[in-house]
């Protein structure tokens, strides 16, 4: 193809196929705007534009699916990127009869996002959009004030119960509440594929590293659930787009999920490194914390190895998570110009 652009590029590397270049895209929070939806859609869209990205992963607060099923938060006081929680619903075993899909489906929280969906697909009609949905098991440990990632833990968190107290004490009730919270992320699928959404970013955060979970909770509290998840986003004609965070967080069972690309913190420990075989195209490259850093020299290094590694092959270069985000970061323009190169 000689008319190679933003779509038809991250079409291809979804499809298996190998462009004239890779995408290249970063995402990170607004914490000033996040709970507004037309200034969060202004925010997104003013960046992606500023950096002239292929493609965009909407960031929305990292809290709106907690807030669906009732926990609350005080917004005028973050803790680094977590606001302070002033009610979580999850605080005993027997609290896990709480989680009830029909309070949350259609939440105002999650239709905040479908109206950011649709700001940004409106105003980037030409762009590759993902929406980003949160895991069951990722939402349950939020619900409970339990860390989602090694050492994040929940500002304000009045919880008394360990995941695996909830899974030694009431494995049953463990597993109706991740049902409930599948439930309300099937119908939120629905609503983003309807909104115009491009793919699903799916992020199981840090939830398979042996401090939150380990291999056998993983296994039998996630990835069933994963599996629903992925199908629903694949029912609805869209790509998947998996995301897993942090340390020892890369479990052998998520190679064999059905989706279209893997981001992983290849820079972390117990994760497989950059270029480790697999026929899932990679979403990687560079340390997120590196282009927070402004660590121009770093991150030019860092893309060019990894377009060096992935030549030939499908491929989205970006940021291993979120960074923190603006307008004038030399880092992030370093990763936009390195597929140009």
């Amino acid at each position: 193809m000689s008319d190679w652009n933003s779509r038809s590029r991250f079409d291809a590397v979804l499809s298996g196929e190998v462009p004239d270049r890779p995408p290249v895209a970063a995402w990170g929070h607004f914490f000033d705007v996040e709970t507004d939806p037309a200034l969060l859609a202004d925010a997104t869209i003013r960046f992606t534009l500023g950096y002239d990205w292929d493609w965009v992963k909407i960031n929305p607060r990292n809290t709106y699916y907690l807030e669906a099923f009732g926990n609350t938060f005080d917004y005028d006081d973050y803790h680094g990127s977590q606001p302070y929680q002033t009610r979580g619903i999850i605080n005993t075993v027997k609290d896990l009869r709480l989680v009830d899909h029909e309070r949350a489906i259609g939440s105002t929280a999650i239709l905040d996002q479908i109206d950011v969906l649709r700001r940004v697909r409106k105003s980037l009609p030409d762009l590759p959009v993902a929406q980003t949905v949160f895991s069951p098991l990722t939402i349950l440990l939020g619900l409970a004030g339990l860390p989602r990632s090694v050492g994040k833990t929940i500002p304000g968190s009045t919880t008394q119960v360990s995941l695996k107290d909830l899974i030694s004490e009431d494995p049953e009730g463990t597993h109706r509440a991740l049902h409930e919270i599948t439930l309300v992320l099937e119908d939120y699928i629905a609503r983003i594929a309807d909104a115009g959404a491009d793919a699903v970013y799916y992020a199981l955060t840090g939830t398979a590293n042996p401090v939150i979970s380990g291999k056998t909770i993983f296994t039998e509290f996630s990835t069933p659930y994963d599996r629903r998840i992925i199908a629903s986003i694949s029912d609805h004609g869209l790509p998947t787009l998996l995301h897993t965070c942090g340390p020892h967080a890369f479990p052998d069972v998520i190679s064999s999920y059905p989706v279209k690309a893997i981001s992983w913190d290849h820079f972390d420990s117990g994760n497989p490194g950059i270029g480790t075989p697999s026929p899932i195209p990679a979403l990687a490259g560079v340390n997120r914390a590196d282009i927070t850093k402004r660590d121009v020299e770093t991150v030019q290094q860092q893309a060019r190895r990894a377009l060096q590694v992935y030549r030939g092959k499908p491929f989205l270069l970006s940021p291993t998570c979120s960074t923190l985000t603006g307008l004038r970061n030399p880092a992030l323009s370093a990763l936009r110009s390195a597929v140009e190169e």
